[in-house]
């Protein structure tokens, strides 16, 4: 061993405890004002210190991998596409009603299409028959009288024996001078004997062209208008 001073002896002695046996003196000395501080027991030891592999090593860290990756991103194609109105999903001219197919004036009704009137008698235009007049048809059989309610039929045979009755424009009424004598108003009723009941009342209605036409195969009440 090679040879050391007493100041290096007893040094390591006091550094060891073993300088209070040997009677070493404990002068004031680095070494002893170093003892008084944190000892090398009390400092922290290698051990003590985080080494590498206390500290987060590369795999302990987020990597790219751990990151949301392009794939993991919502992509246009992940986006409502398809679920979207599409052109073809919305309406198209083709599925807008469109002017033909809209009621046209063929498709509505027309005046010919309107009230179809069975009688044989055309008593010619409403329009042309005056307020209070009657016009004489089918060989002098039927009156077409207008008054201010609107267009009536009715016979001009006299229920008493069967004469013509003829139309007196002053009145306006009707009688039978040819026969008895009998008389009616211009609605048709008994207004003197010897005739038993009133004239009778036919159908009238219009067609497309406005004149009247009679069906007298049908009767109808006294206050029937058209």
């Amino acid at each position: 061993m090679a040879d050391i001073t007493r100041r290096d002896f007893c040094e390591l002695c006091l550094a060891s405890g073993a300088g209070l046996v040997i009677g070493c003196k404990t002068e004031a000395h680095p070494v002893d004002a170093g003892n008084d501080l944190a000892g090398g027991g009390d400092l922290a030891s290698p051990a003590d210190l985080a080494t590498a592999k206390d500290l987060a090593s590369p795999s302990d860290l987020v990597t790219p991998s751990d990151l949301a990756s392009p794939n993991d991103l919502a992509t246009p194609n992940d986006l409502a596409q398809a679920d979207l109105a599409t052109n073809s999903d919305l309406a198209t001219p083709n599925d807008l009603a469109k002017p033909a197919d809209l009621a046209t004036p063929a498709d509505l009704a027309t005046p010919s299409d309107l009230a179809s009137c069975p009688g044989a008698i055309n008593g010619g235009a409403k329009a042309a028959l005056a307020l209070n007049g009657a016009k004489s048809l089918a060989n002098g059989n039927v009156f077409l009288c207008r008054d201010s309610n609107g267009v009536y039929a009715l016979t001009a045979i006299c229920p008493h024996q069967g004469c013509q009755v003829q139309f007196d424009a002053n009145s306006p009424s009707f009688n039978c001078n040819n026969c008895h004598g009998s008389q009616f108003n211009f609605n048709g009723g008994v207004t003197q004997g010897p005739a038993p009941s009133p004239l009778k009342h036919f159908a009238v209605c219009l067609n497309g062209n406005g004149e009247a036409i009679v069906d007298t195969s049908t009767q109808v009440s006294a206050n029937t208008r058209v």
